[in-house]
């Protein structure tokens, strides 16, 4: 419930604002290897769960934002994935820009055969 409404008044807060971005220095390293302790505390997920930190790169913007939406897609991976599972994160930077990725061994979505 209370992520709910967290993520409610992140919303609320998005609408309201003026379109200035937030730009704080994020430590995506650190906020990946919070949520990677969390991941293996927790009792009821996959006991696999991988952390690559191919970057000490960080980034600008809302920190609070930017973990929300890693949180989001590192729970989509647990949920899915069974106990002798693994899910994998991935923070890694080029050139181009920074990366992050969850890979599990989850059901997956099946791919869609039919053609509109």
């Amino acid at each position: 419930m209370n992520a709910i409404i967290a993520d409610l008044l992140v919303l609320s807060r998005l609408e309201s604002t003026d379109g200035e971005a937030v730009r704080d220095a994020i430590d995506v390293p650190s906020m990946l290897e919070r949520l990677h302790r969390d991941a293996l505390a927790s009792a009821d997920r996959p006991r696999h769960v991988v952390l690559e930190l191919d970057s000490a790169d960080g980034l600008y913007g809302s920190a609070h934002e930017l973990e929300s939406a890693f949180t989001n897609l590192l729970v989509n991976g647990l949920k899915y994935t069974l106990p002798e599972g693994t899910v994998r994160m991935r923070w890694w930077t080029d050139a181009e820009g920074a990366y992050f990725s969850v890979i599990d061994s989850g059901i997956g979505i099946p791919r869609n055969t039919s053609r509109a």
